[in-house]
């Protein structure tokens, strides 16, 4: 990975835990923000986790794009922070799911919380 990339996710995290009024929407990808300007990847679970909880104390983030939703799931197996996350944001509108299975396992968790 590189060393721009993870710089910019941290930033990017840090814009969600902080409600930064700039951000409006996010990109959860692990090859950059497909034309948005933030994007973030987490590196475990516990990053994920902390996402996930950012996310839900966020209220100006309007649009959620998450790209490769199946690699995600490894990471949010045995952890729900992420899903919980999701359940507790009132800001989102627009939810983007790529590559998720949305029958059962992450896609569905995702979908449960909306």
């Amino acid at each position: 990975m590189a060393a721009n990339h993870i710089e910019t996710s941290a930033m990017t995290l840090s814009r969600v835990e902080q409600n930064d009024p700039a951000l409006k929407e996010l990109t959860v990808s692990n090859a950059g923000g497909f034309g948005t300007i933030f994007y973030y990847w987490p590196n475990n679970s516990a990053d994920l986790a902390r996402l996930g909880d950012a996310i839900g104390n966020n209220m100006n983030l309007r649009r959620l794009d998450i790209h490769n939703a199946r690699a995600l799931a490894d990471m949010a197996a045995n952890d729900g922070s992420f899903f919980e996350g999701l359940k507790r944001n009132t800001s989102i509108y627009h939810l983007y799911l790529a590559s998720c299975d949305l029958s059962g396992g992450m896609g569905r968790d995702i979908l449960n919380g909306f």
